[in-house]
């Protein structure tokens, strides 16, 4: 499915439904290709650093692809049961 038609999830839905906490699932997904990041790096401004603020969404599909567990059996919308 194309991206710009997919359902994007915030770290905190995919933690809900994988009973994960939302840290995991920002961790699962930091460096995973397809997720859009929303915001800007940290950066040094003499001697203080400013700290990075980052959203992320992550496409229906990228959650399906990167899912942890055994393969899932699609369901409805992103309701999934692991095999």
């Amino acid at each position: 499915m194309p991206l710009a038609i997919e359902k994007p999830y915030t770290p905190s839905e995919l933690a809900e439904l994988w009973n994960l906490s939302p840290s995991k699932v920002r961790e699962l997904f930091a460096d995973e290709s397809g997720v859009i990041r929303i915001g800007e790096p940290s950066r040094r401004q003499g001697k203080k650093l400013t700290r990075a603020y980052c959203t992320l969404r992550i496409p229906e599909s990228v959650a399906i692809r990167s899912m942890p567990g055994s393969a899932p059996v699609r369901n409805d919308a992103l309701d999934m049961r692991f095999v």
